[in-house]
C-alpha cells in the first residue's frame, strides 16, 4: 500500500499549484524513488508530464497511478484534474512530435475500473468539455493537430467503452470542437475540418439508427456481451473507416472511393457489435 500521509498531499497540491514542470517531477521523482509504486508520485509525474505535452508518458504515468489506487473515491477526486491536464495537453501538440494515443484506451479502462459505478463518470465527455472551454479562450498551436488530437481520442475510446449510446454525443462534441477551431484556421485546414463532418455524421447516424432499432433491454444485454469479450472484431472496422476519413476529407481524385470504403467500414462495425449472441 502506499504511502500518502496528509503532509504529503499538501506538498503535492502547493507544487501542482505552481504549474512549474520541473517542480512536479522533481517531487515526483522524489516519492517514487522510495516507492516505485506509489500512486501519488505517479499521479504527480504524469501532471508534470501534461504540462511538457508528451502526452505519452503523462497517460502511462497516470494508468500506472490508477492501477495502484484502491480508494474509488480517491481515483474520482483526481479525475477532474486529469481530465483538464489531458483536455490542454492534447491542444497544446505543436507537431513537433508524433502523438501516439495507442495508450489511452488502456487508462481510460483502468481508470474506469477505480472510478465509482456511475454511466455519468465518462472520461471522455469530461476531456472534450475540457477541450471545448480551453479552446475558446485560448489560442491554440496548431489548430489542425488539435482537432485530429481530439477526433483520435474519440476513436480510442471505442476500446474502452461498450455502451453505443455514448458516442453520438462524443462525436457531437468532436463537431463543436472543430468549428470553433475553424476560427483560427488557414483555408487548408478548413477543408479538412469541414470535410471530416461526413465521417462525423456517418457514424453518428449509423449508431443512432441501430441503437434505436432495438429494445432498450437488448442494449444492455450486448453490452454485457461484449464487457467479456475482444473487441477488436468490431472496433478493427472503426478504426479503418478512421483511417478512410483522412483521404475523404481531403477531396480530390480518392476521395469518393474513400468515402465509399468509409461507409462501408462503418456499417461493417455495426453489424458485428450487433452479431453478438445474446440470451
Amino acid at each position: 500500500m502506499s504511502t500518502v500521509t496528509d503532509d504529503l498531499l499538501i506538498e503535492g497540491k502547493e507544487t501542482l499549484a505552481s504549474n512549474n514542470a520541473e517542480d512536479i517531477h522533481r517531487f515526483a521523482d522524489r516519492v517514487v524513488s522510495v516507492e516505485p509504486d506509489n500512486w501519488y508520485g505517479l499521479y504527480m509525474r504524469g501532471c508534470g508530464y501534461a504540462l511538457d505535452n508528451d502526452l505519452s508518458n503523462c497517460v502511462a504515468n497516470f494508468r500506472s497511478a490508477a492501477e495502484n489506487i484502491e480508494d474509488e473515491s480517491v481515483a474520482a477526486e483526481l479525475l477532474p484534474t486529469m481530465c483538464q491536464l489531458l483536455a490542454e495537453c492534447i491542444v497544446r501538440q505543436d507537431g513537433s512530435v508524433r502523438l501516439d494515443f495507442s495508450r489511452v484506451g488502456e487508462f481510460m479502462n483502468t481508470m474506469n475500473d477505480r472510478l465509482p459505478e456511475c454511466d455519468d463518470e465518462v472520461i471522455v465527455t469530461d476531456i472534450l468539455g475540457r477541450v471545448i472551454e480551453y479552446i475558446g479562450a485560448n489560442k491554440v498551436p496548431v489548430p489542425l493537430i488539435a482537432y485530429y488530437g481530439c477526433k483520435a481520442l474519440v476513436v480510442t475510446a471505442f476500446r474502452a467503452y461498450v455502451q453505443l449510446g455514448f458516442f453520438p454525443g462524443f462525436f457531437q462534441s468532436l463537431k463543436q470542437i472543430g468549428e470553433i477551431l475553424i476560427g483560427s484556421c488557414d483555408e487548408k485546414s478548413i477543408k479538412l475540418i469541414r470535410g471530416d463532418v461526413a465521417f462525423i455524421d456517418a457514424v453518428i447516424g449509423a449508431i443512432e439508427s441501430a441503437v434505436s432499432d432495438r429494445p432498450e433491454e437488448d442494449l444492455g444485454r450486448y453490452e454485457d456481451y461484449w464487457l467479456s469479450h475482444k473487441l477488436d472484431s468490431y472496433v478493427g472496422h472503426i478504426m479503418q473507416a478512421y483511417q478512410l476519413s483522412a483521404a475523404s476529407a481531403n477531396g480530390g481524385f480518392l476521395a469518393k472511393m474513400s468515402t465509399k470504403m468509409m461507409n462501408a467500414e462503418i456499417q461493417t462495425f455495426i453489424k458485428i457489435y450487433f452479431s453478438a449472441k445474446i440470451e
